[in-house]
């Protein structure tokens, strides 16, 4: 997922998460906020407001208006509003910069997303939590066009150095701390008899990965039964018992476990230490993009504010039906 998604997901998947919520008729189709030429309709926002309530157990919003510290459904439904008004805020400024995703880009994120489910999946689901595939299509699309102008204007202003990598890493090492690991093979059998077997070719010089693709019946048997590297207490007990006290080369004899009857071949040892760098660059460096995508928002949110205008209908918010 991309970086920017950190912040600007939170209606992507409402519609598959929450309750029911349906077209509203006609008479809300006013508009409750305009930001150029886009909009937020009465029905647009009962929809959301919808889908969002029921993230609450019935009796968690204040009924009290004045209520300092309840969370209202007023209160709510402004949240919701302001949310809704900073995607259109940055799709009209978009807008205004030519920073407009191309139709036929639009079409294949959108099937990036739709393809998380088959078509009766999806239509099943829409069905079940009683949300039209139109308003479904068009939260995803919204959040779409959002991410765009984000990775256009703003993700791509965001660097991090080799240098603020190299600093974060040096001041926080401890971080970086890892256990004693082992890599090893294993073959896994449902019987002593075929463990005993196949144990006898091993002494003889077969070759281990070749037996676990024919025999084992674990996962890893089409890696040659290779586990990777692992810390104690990753695998059930005999597999840190087996493999711990095992050189690189050599090979534990048939232990039971719930699963069968295994055999392990330690491969490698990486004592307790720390991380190199060149590990755990790419870990820090997302940190540290999200930090300063995260800080560099609000500021960039605020220009935007100041220069594409926002009209809300104050009379009909303060009337909202739930």
């Amino acid at each position: 997922m991309s970086k920017r998604h950190i912040f600007f997901c939170y209606f992507i998947f409402l519609a598959a998460c929450h309750g029911a919520a349906r077209e509203m008729p006609p008479p809300y189709s006013r508009e409750v906020v305009r930001v150029d030429d886009l909009s937020v309709t009465e029905e647009d926002l009962r929809f959301r407001f919808r889908l969002e309530r029921e993230k609450f157990p019935r009796d968690a919003l204040s009924p009290s208006v004045s209520d300092p510290n309840g969370l209202t459904e007023q209160k709510l439904l402004r949240q919701i509003l302001d949310r809704m008004i900073e995607d259109l805020l940055i799709i009209a400024w978009g807008q205004r910069n030519d920073i407009i995703i191309p139709d036929d880009q639009l079409r294949k994120e959108f099937e990036k997303r739709k393809i998380i489910y088959n078509k009766n999946a999806l239509e099943a689901m829409l069905e079940e939590k009683h949300v039209p595939y139109g308003r479904w299509k068009s939260l995803m699309e919204t959040q779409i066009r959002v991410n765009y102008v984000m990775d256009k204007a703003l993700s791509k202003s965001v660097k991090v150095s080799a240098g603020e990598i190299s600093n974060y890493y040096n001041r926080n090492r401890v971080q970086f701390e890892v256990s004693e690991q082992v890599r090893a093979r294993h073959i896994v059998t449902d019987s002593k008899k075929k463990a005993d077997d196949i144990y006898a070719r091993l002494l003889k010089g077969e070759n281990f990965a070749l037996l676990a693709v024919e025999h084992s019946l674990a996962p890893e048997r089409a890696k040659g039964g290779d586990l990777g590297y692992f810390p104690k207490g990753s695998f059930p007990k005999v597999f840190d018992e087996a493999c711990f006290k095992l050189e690189p080369g050599q090979m534990s004899a048939v232990v039971k476990s719930e699963y069968g009857y295994h055999i392990f071949r330690v491969l490698d040892k990486k004592p307790k230490g720390i991380s190199l760098l060149a590990e755990v660059a790419g870990t820090i460096q997302q940190e540290l993009f999200e930090k300063k995508l995260k800080d560099a928002y609000q500021p960039w949110l605020e220009t935007i504010r100041k220069t594409v205008k926002v009209s809300v209908d104050e009379t009909l918010l303060e009337g909202f039906i739930f």
